[in-house]
């Protein structure tokens, strides 16, 4: 492509007669910084710089770099918008990039951890993309070749003892980082990619070490970040990488932090320090004596008309450009321009500046709106096809425009509301000829792909988004989504980042809503009652499982393939209520209506089989729920082989009735199986891995070899609590298994710790009444009382007689067990009467009872 010119008119974003305090507030920051670099411990400066879209946040930060370069004999900084990445991964890989090829920084430490978290998430290290990253490192380069050449060179550790003068470089700055070193060998995956930002921070830290001058980090478009859905759980810890405790910016000295985003940085809510740390400066509007001199200056004639124009745009940058552009296409045809020609406001102002431009820039400027987010290559593999008359150059002359956005890199984005206008208004030609050949391209790039890999959830979000672009009839769209987006929502849910999919599956259900009663709106309410089940929310996902069913009848029928699957996640959900004879009654009827519809061998009615042998398992019919599930494997195996997900799911469920027909070397002979084929296809920090490996600790449990469980109980929950949350069922779940497995080896003391954190995060997450945190009350007071800390017993029996007197009333078997104890410890602290006493109301509640 061709070099774009300069062009002459000005541009309103890049005029800063308001800007002189957002700036002098600059210079006034690095000053400091530059103070500082002598100091050893160097304080954090954040500047912040917020307001609205269009307002000239990204060419403030484009001057600024300017005025670097002209006040500073050798400035260093670096400039990144959130609009290329936010993963943290993918950020931390770009800055690398450009701090190594403009600067000449070292990063062994962020390297060798990127690398490592490859591998342990399954990315084969002859595969190309980890090829190239190897080769793109010369010291992974160099360190993999010397590694070849050591027999028996188990870790990194071991390399770095053999490495020659070649290593020189490194090789001191890593012997002073062998804990990090070690860090990156032993983290599991997910801990590891936590990691990185910290890793990352050190190596930039120990290229600054001699700095004379700070380095300028410029963020562009953070609330990219907050808002993007790539991570599970609250929006607003999506950037915990950047700002957290083990982050980048708490972790790196002589750097200033220049962030520009929409909104005001909300940290000090989390982190009182960063009150004093941050400096946050709003950018207003151009003010009405500067938006005259811009248009002056641009070649807009007429006192009355600029003051219009004022009054139109409010002084914002972006729209004050489209009102010179207009203004000037007005001229070259002959017309003098008033206030009329420009519209109402600025939504008729951007319509008419795009009607009334030439054919081919225009028909680009609604592929654009479409599109959104695009790179060069995006727009030669689906603009080529959507216009016969596509021309380079005129798209050349359209990245001009002042709300087409230039990220990084040659990437683009459409400024938010100019997008939304023009696509309002775009050809319905060449909305659903762009929506189908972008449809086709995502759908080609997630077949490509695994859905615990970087990327596959945006580029799902962004085949939702062109499928809702594309299919204006509802059950158009209920059967694409059926087809090609259920089931990848479905494998996200599965690997943990339920909320993920909750997220991306978000205008279909708006959509579905608009349309009530129609197979849409069965489907993702089908769909969001299991991902609400994965997210711990049973109940919830019980009720709108049950209003998905009804609606399944409604459209479908009660006896076809579609209700009953529908009836099937209704099954599942109240298996997990503890509603076992219910949801067997239904798994059995589904069975048998599935085969009599489909054959016994069809794919459903084998999942069918399965659901009813787990059933039966739930209710102790072990022995049946075990033949059913033996058929189930070997269909499995039969239909996808030994190594399929679905075989290794049977294979997973026929361990579990082995344990239960006491059968557990069988069983761990098949459970160690399925986890190390598991670790090989999803990784070790997988949901489904994570479920196989909590299965093998039982059955070790089972087989009296306590020590072979007890780090698998401790890394379980460990990863279930990174990646779902400590309040999630399954989270509490891991942390219970833990203590029990503790009690079994007689500590006691770690135990007690244990019941402690569980029984905080239950009290905070299910309230003082429930159950689960009255059972943890009791095992809290027989722990103490095996550690014989009997004050602390007597005091924990006490407020627990208390709870259960108000929850279960006095009759109950749990009130009289803590009774019990409460007796005991009282005469082990002398109060004799007052155990006499306890004592006698135990003894008469029993001999009512029994």
């Amino acid at each position: 492509m061709k070099v774009r010119k300069q062009k002459s008119t000005p541009l309103a974003n890049r005029i800063f007669t308001d800007r002189e305090e957002p700036r002098a507030a600059f210079w006034k920051n690095y000053e400091i910084c530059k103070q500082n670099l002598s100091q050893e411990d160097s304080e954090i400066r954040v500047l912040h710089y917020y307001g609205i879209g269009g307002i000239g946040k990204s060419c403030l930060l484009k001057q600024l770099m300017s005025e670097m370069e002209e006040r500073l004999s050798k400035p260093q900084y670096l400039y990144f918008d959130f609009n290329i990445h936010q993963d943290s991964r993918a950020v931390l890989e770009a800055l690398k990039n450009k701090l190594s090829d403009s600067y000449g920084f070292r990063f062994p430490l962020f390297e060798l951890g990127a690398y490592n978290y490859a591998k342990k998430i399954g990315e084969s290290a002859n595969a190309p993309e980890v090829k190239a990253y190897i080769s793109q490192s010369p010291f992974l380069s160099l360190l993999f070749t010397i590694a070849g050449k050591i027999p028996g060179a188990a870790t990194i550790v071991d390399v770095l003892k053999f490495a020659d003068k070649s290593l020189a470089y490194v090789r001191t700055y890593l012997a002073n980082h062998r804990r990090d070193l070690i860090q990156i060998e032993t983290k599991e995956a997910d801990e590891l990619y936590h990691y990185l930002p910290y890793l990352f921070a050190q190596d930039l830290g120990n290229n600054l070490e001699d700095a004379k001058e700070p380095l300028v980090l410029f963020l562009d478009t953070y609330e990219r970040v907050v808002n993007e859905m790539s991570a599970v759980g609250e929006p607003l810890n999506n950037d915990l990488w950047l700002r957290g405790e083990e982050g980048l910016i708490q972790n790196t000295a002589h750097v200033l932090w220049v962030i520009a985003g929409r909104e005001k940085l909300k940290w000090e809510r989390f982190d009182p320090d960063w009150a004093s740390a941050l400096e946050p400066h709003i950018l207003g509007n151009l003010a009405p004596g500067d938006s005259d001199s811009f248009l002056s200056a641009s070649g807009v004639g007429g006192a009355l008309l600029r003051s219009q124009l004022y009054e139109l745009t409010g002084g914002t940058p972006v729209y004050l450009d489209l009102c010179v552009d207009r203004f000037h296409d007005l001229s070259e045809q002959g017309h003098v321009p008033t206030i009329e020609h420009f519209g109402q406001d600025h939504y008729e102002l951007i319509e008419r500046f795009v009607r009334y431009m030439d054919d081919n820039k225009k028909d680009i400027v609604y592929v654009l709106s479409c599109l959104q987010q695009w790179d060069d290559l995006l727009i030669m593999e689906i603009a080529q096809t959507v216009l016969p008359n596509f021309s380079l150059s005129a798209y050349e002359r359209v990245k001009d425009f002042s709300f087409v956005i230039e990220s990084d890199r040659g990437c683009y984005n459409i400024h938010q509301t100019v997008g939304s206008v023009l696509l309002n208004h775009c050809p319905e030609t060449i909305r659903l000829r762009t929506a189908r050949k972008a449809l086709a391209y995502y759908l080609q790039r997630l077949k490509a792909m695994k859905s615990f890999e970087e990327g596959y959830a945006d580029n799902l979000r962004q085949l939702i988004r062109f499928a809702l672009l594309q299919y204006e009839d509802v059950q158009d769209l209920y059967i694409f989504y059926k087809e090609e987006i259920s089931t990848r929502l479905h494998r996200l849910a599965e690997g943990g980042k339920f909320q993920q999919a909750e997220e991306l599956q978000e205008g279909l259900w708006e959509k579905a809503v608009e349309h009530k009663g129609c197979a849409l709106e069965a489907i993702v309410k089908k769909d969001r009652a299991a991902f609400l089940r994965h997210g711990g929310c049973y109940e919830d996902s019980r009720l709108l499982a049950e209003e998905a069913f009804q609606l399944y009848q409604e459209l479908f029928g009660e006896d076809t393939a579609e209700t009953l699957a529908a009836l099937s996640t209704l099954s599942i959900a109240l298996s997990y209520l503890g509603q076992y004879e219910e949801a067997l009654s239904m798994n059995q009827k589904i069975y048998e209506k599935l085969q009599l519809l489909l054959g016994s061998d069809h794919e459903d009615t084998i999942g069918a089989m399965n659901n009813l042998a787990v059933s039966l398992q739930d209710v102790g019919q072990f022995r049946k729920a075990l033949e059913l599930k033996i058929t189930v494997l070997e269909k499995q195996k039969e239909r996808w082989g030994e190594d399929h997900p679905e075989t290794l799911s049977a294979r997973s469920n026929l361990a579990t009735s082995l344990g239960d027909m006491g059968q557990y070397q069988e069983a761990l002979e098949q459970e160690e199986l399925v986890v190390e084929k598991l670790k090989q296809l999803f990784g070790a920090d997988h949901l489904k891995t994570l479920t196989a490996l909590s299965q093998l600790a039982n059955t070790y449990n089972d087989l009296g070899q306590h020590e072979k469980a007890l780090p698998l109980l401790r890394e379980i929950w460990e990863i279930r609590q990174e990646s779902l949350g400590e309040e999630h069922p399954v989270s509490r779940r891991a942390l219970h298994n833990l203590i029990v497995l503790l009690w079994r080896l007689q500590d006691y003391e770690e135990a007690s710790v244990q019941i402690e954190t569980l029984g905080e995060i239950c009290r905070r997450s299910l309230g003082e009444n429930d159950p689960e945190t009255l059972t943890l009350q009791r095992e809290q007071l027989s722990t103490l009382m095996k550690l014989k800390n009997y004050e602390e017993a007597l005091r924990i029996a006490q407020a627990a007689l208390r709870k259960h007197l108000e929850v279960y009333g006095e009759d109950d078997e749990n009130t009289l067990g803590v009774a019990g104890n409460l007796a005991v410890l009282l005469e082990y602290t002398g109060q004799h009467e007052d155990a006499l006493k306890v004592q006698e109301f135990v003894v008469e509640k029993y001999g009512q009872l029994y």
